[in-house]
């Protein structure tokens, strides 16, 4: 299978963007796709999210096991590479970031996350699956107290459960078995700022009419920039089609 993929990240009406996105894919061989958002109310959130998905694709090409063990050791050792650098920068002792990550044999995916920053994946034209997020939002949704779409506007939607960088055990939710795929299916990578102002029907709506991942960004941030307020949150979404 060749994955084709489309990334785009924007700081919105930030001062720095504390997103940050990267993917490798040798054909026939292996790929990552890696998308993390810096905690804004800490000190370098942009350092955490780049040191998180420089460290995640590094790992990832040096043993591209699709195995859950070694995607857990891909993502811990970049828990550790945040604290390390906390350690070495004391001014950035409290930088954290959520990541979500894709991960490829060129047959078959996992995915794996911690936090907020979500993954979708798309089958037959429709959203076959999303990553959960480590939110008290997502809790209350679990509970039954409010609906997946009240997540977007709940107060504790940005209290978070679990990220990288609060110290060095970090539990991490990975895809239970390796998932076969097929041409046509997509996957969509992005951060809370994306996800508030994107709902998922239009996510289908957008992809059925999309010819290439880049077509399909460029419809839902349309979408975006029509309901964003000032200030908004950087958002940054990473597209990936199976052909």
């Amino acid at each position: 299978m060749i994955f084709t993929t489309s990334l785009s990240s924007n700081i919105g009406g930030r001062d720095k963007n504390d997103d940050y996105a990267g993917y490798m894919f040798k054909e026939g061989s292996y790929g990552a796709w890696i998308t993390a958002d810096g905690l804004g109310g800490h000190v370098d959130g942009d350092v955490a999210s780049r040191i998180a998905v420089e460290s995640s694709l590094k790992a990832f090409e040096e043993n591209n096991s699709l195995e859950i063990l070694n995607i857990e050791n891909i993502i811990s050792k970049a828990n550790l590479d945040i604290i390390n650098a906390q350690s070495d920068h004391k001014a950035s002792n409290g930088m954290r970031t959520t990541l979500v990550a894709l991960f490829t044999d060129s047959k078959k995916v996992v995915w794996a996350h911690v936090g907020d920053t979500r993954l979708y994946y798309f089958k037959n034209g429709s959203l076959s699956a999303r990553t959960k997020d480590h939110s008290v939002s997502q809790l209350a949704v679990s509970s039954g107290d409010i609906s997946e779409d009240q997540i977007r506007f709940h107060e504790d939607r940005n209290k978070l459960l679990r990220v990288l960088g609060t110290g060095p055990e970090l539990k991490v939710d990975v895809l239970k078995q390796p998932l076969q795929v097929e041409a046509g299916d997509a996957f969509l990578l992005c951060t809370d700022g994306f996800w508030e102002y994107v709902y998922e029907a239009e996510m289908e709506i957008d992809f059925s009419k999309a010819a290439s991942p880049q077509q399909w960004v460029s419809f839902m941030i349309e979408r975006l920039y029509m309901r964003i307020p000032p200030g908004n949150d950087n958002f940054t979404a990473v597209a990936v089609f199976v052909e």
